[in-house]
């Protein structure tokens, strides 16, 4: 599946066909991630909860965790003074913090999310929709992202990727 990509992103907004404003309005990765929030309840819904207690509670835990590491990975965008939006060209490559251990945080806590409240609903094939969603994320965000972190960095990026995991 392939993206097409506007170079363009931060130009002005009025400078860009309706389409593509609303496109790219819609087009954000919490967005996808509550799509698949919302499968997870619909499953939960038409199969019923399974799991036991002590295994709900882990879920909530998890996505307390999850939501962590997101603000933890934003804080260091924003102390780099980079982009934290996606479909943004990042002014620094961001190599401190969660960083360290995975080049997506963000969208590694999305993820964990969804699983998370798979566990929490006590719905286990909830936990599925992870497949997909980081299927989206790193075809529709995670890849374009990375090509203009090479483009920008070059043997910077290059480096920091050979180093440090896509996801983890």
């Amino acid at each position: 599946m392939t993206v097409e990509q506007d170079d363009d992103f931060d130009a002005p907004r009025e400078r860009l066909p309706l389409s593509t404003r609303i496109r790219r309005l819609i087009d954000l990765p919490p967005l996808w991630t509550a799509a698949a929030l919302a499968g997870v309840w619909g499953m939960t819904e038409m199969l019923g909860a399974v799991l036991p207690a002590s295994i709900r509670l882990s879920g909530w835990i998890l996505i307390a965790l999850a939501v962590l590491m997101m603000l933890w990975a934003v804080r260091h965008m924003l102390r780099a003074d980079t982009a934290v939006m996606p479909h943004r060209s990042p002014r620094i490559l961001v190599r401190t913090g969660p960083f360290r251990y995975t080049r997506n945080p963000i969208y590694l806590a999305d993820l964990l999310v969804v699983v998370g409240l798979a566990m929490a609903l006590g719905q286990p094939a909830g936990a599925m929709l992870v497949l997909p969603l980081g299927y989206i994320l790193q075809k529709r965000f995670i890849e374009p992202e990375e090509a203009r972190l090479d483009k920008n960095f070059d043997h910077q990026f290059r480096a920091w990727s050979a180093e440090i995991p896509r996801w983890f």
